[in-house]
């Protein structure tokens, strides 16, 4: 489903994949046995319980993201990350310097997050 929300001008030799200044991605993903009925066609629709304790201590991780980074979302991502890991690096490729994609990777997990840190984090 797209929604158009502001309309510009622009210049008609404008590239949209290599000139958008942002783009927004939102996945929804909905996590129980029963039918979808509203967000059919709209959901990722996963019935088994998907299992947040998948990564193993000492694992490594592996996040890709788009700029523009300061979502609120992010910042929680961040924080998730800088204190579950013993160390993480952002890496850029510089050989699609035009593409707003940019990874993150954790190495050495250390510990699970709590229940209640996590609902911390998502208010």
């Amino acid at each position: 489903m797209i929604s158009i929300i502001d309309i510009k001008l622009i210049k008609l030799d404008f590239h949209a994949r290599y000139q958008a200044k942002e783009r927004i991605y939102e996945y929804l993903i909905i996590n129980r046995i029963g039918y979808l009925a509203l967000k059919k066609g709209r959901a990722w629709h996963v019935k088994k319980k998907i299992d947040f304790n998948i990564l193993k201590k000492g694992g490594n991780f592996v996040l890709k993201l788009y700029l523009p980074a300061m979502y609120p979302i992010y910042i929680s991502l961040f924080y998730l990350i800088y204190t579950r890991f013993s160390s993480f690096e952002f890496y850029k490729s510089f050989q699609n310097s035009w593409s707003p994609e940019f990874y993150i990777i954790g190495q050495n997990y250390q510990e699970p997050i709590s229940n209640n840190e996590f609902n911390d984090l998502l208010s």
